[in-house]
């Protein structure tokens, strides 16, 4: 499948949407902070979103058996990597708490993460925070026309190594603009063993970097969407970046 390429005008409507995005993300981010539920979260995420004229990207999405994914936010706390159903979750003290949320605005499709520490003391995981949102920032600034995609896929795990933590290699970024999902994919770690992918000017990518605290042998299924690593902590955080000669962060920091 052959990456969408989008006008300088789907990418005015995507940098609108981001940046609606991000405020709502923001505002969900203070939420988890405060402890709220997973389903207070949700709620307030699907009102946002809607106030804003948008919709919920991510219940477009479908498992392998063409079920919708059921809420406007994944959820992952903990051991959880990706793909959390928000429900009634208990955001405690010391919880790692990352939300995942995607737009449609306009007609097209924004996507971005972030992770944050409830409260916690623990140097470790604070470091891997930071590593992790700063491989996020250093491997957008790879997303320029001409540059090849596993450039950016090095960024993420180089950051990883260098701070003693681990790449979650199995998990990818993507393309997203006419559709949540599309081409590329944009791993953690650079694929040595296949044909060179080179970005083109008027691609928009999601980078999405995931690191875990401590060694793993391989990822698990916790229902038909989440998936998490038990007896781990790990981090994810996500810009959606339009490709050009100067790469442009289209969902800015929600901290920001």
């Amino acid at each position: 499948m052959k990456p969408n390429i989008y006008s300088v005008e789907d990418i005015k409507k995507l940098s609108e949407g981001g940046y609606i995005l991000s405020r709502i993300l923001k505002y969900l981010l203070k939420m988890a902070q405060e402890q709220k539920t997973g389903d207070e979260i949700e709620k307030i995420a699907q009102k946002l979103i809607r106030e804003s004229s948008g919709e919920p990207a991510f219940m477009e999405a479908k498992d392998e058996k063409g079920e919708n994914y059921p809420a406007a936010i994944c959820l992952s706390i903990n051991e959880g990597v990706v793909h959390g159903i928000p429900y009634g979750q208990e955001i405690k003290v010391g919880d790692v708490v990352s939300i995942d949320i995607g737009l449609r605005y306009k007609g097209l499709v924004t996507d971005m993460a972030w992770t944050i520490y409830v409260e916690g003391k623990d140097l470790r995981i604070k470091q891997m925070l930071q590593q992790n949102e700063q491989a996020l920032k250093l491997a957008c600034k790879q997303a320029i026309a001409n540059n090849q995609i596993n450039n950016i896929s090095r960024e993420i795990e180089q950051m990883a190594k260098a701070g003693g933590f681990y790449p979650v290699a199995e998990l990818s970024g993507h393309g997203v603009g006419k559709n949540l999902h599309e081409a590329p994919s944009i791993y953690n770690v650079p694929l040595e063993n296949i044909k060179q992918k080179t970005l083109r000017e008027g691609m928009v990518i999601a980078i999405e970097p995931i690191f875990a605290l401590n060694s793993y042998q391989k990822l698990h299924f916790k229902d038909n969407w989440g998936i998490i690593l038990p007896d781990n902590i790990t981090s994810h955080f996500e810009f959606t970046v339009a490709v050009g000669a100067k790469p442009k962060i289209l969902t800015p920091s929600p901290l920001a």
